[in-house]
């Protein structure tokens, strides 16, 4: 039936450390690339974190070090594109990069080193919008440290997917009890589709976003976390659910606020 008008950015954000393997690049381009070969658009950003410490001072010695690095990472995203998606873009951060943009003192900072990348990968994404003039129909999320028991769906079943839904790959429903740990299994697993004020806990490990949808996850949690999310437990919140109780300050939490 004729070429694919449909467009989809990928955005790998995570540790450095977990993309170092050529497996684990291997796999991913298997799981999350080769399944939306024919697409009109398939580009692929990764912002990766983590290395260095907060102490390194002697430049002299992590300058190459973090050279290599970048040179490694390069190729293994290279990998992961595989001659199907288009690299946009390859950032390594150091584990102290971009944190004084939140003040701990005062702010929830948590969220901020995995939310800045995802950030960065959108604006990758506008960029390349912008440059192309046409927009993207989907933004998936993934993390290098995450093994895909299964690949992404075929590019055919893509078009009939809802522009209105967040694909995640966890959410638990709201269950009227505390649950620090022990909930997220078996009944309190959701099924289908469901409003957002009905989930309790998203996880941070991969999502397929519609357009509209992508910009309040890849942009809107670093947007908060910059603004200042007070450092304590709101008022508001209950005792009861994850992310109205112990959980509240986790990134996944900040995932189901921003939605």
């Amino acid at each position: 039936g004729g070429q694919s008008r449909l467009r989809v950015a990928l955005c790998i954000a995570g540790e450095a450390r977990a993309m170092v393997s050529e497996a684990v690049a291997l796999h991913a381009h298997a799981v999350l690339v080769r399944p939306l070969c024919g697409a009109a658009a398939m580009d692929l950003s990764a912002h990766f974190g983590g290395f260095g410490g907060t102490d390194v001072k002697d430049k002299k010695f992590w300058a190459p070090a973090k050279t290599l690095e970048i040179d490694l990472l390069k190729r293994r995203v290279s990998e992961v594109a595989g001659g199907v998606a288009a690299v946009l873009n390859v950032q390594v951060y150091r584990a102290i990069d971009n944190m004084e943009k939140c003040d701990k003192a005062k702010c929830l900072c948590g969220s901020y080193r995995f939310a800045f990348k995802l950030r960065a990968c959108q604006e990758d994404f506008e960029k390349r919008e912008q440059a192309s003039g046409a927009r993207y129909d989907f933004v998936v999320r993934a993390r290098p440290d995450f093994e895909y028991f299964r690949s992404l769906p075929l590019l055919a079943d893509w078009e009939a997917l809802r522009r209105d839904v967040a694909w995640v790959f966890i959410a638990t429903k709201r269950t009227g009890r505390l649950c620090e740990g022990g909930c997220g299994f078996g009944n309190d697993f959701l099924h289908g589709v469901r409003p957002v004020a009905e989930i309790d806990f998203m996880d941070d490990n991969m999502a397929i976003l519609p357009r509209d949808v992508a910009l309040r996850y890849m942009r809107g949690i670093a947007d908060e976390v910059e603004a200042c999310v007070p450092n304590r437990k709101p008022e508001r919140f209950s005792k009861t659910d994850g992310c109205k109780g112990a959980r509240w300050w986790w990134n996944e939490c900040r995932v189901d606020a921003a939605l």
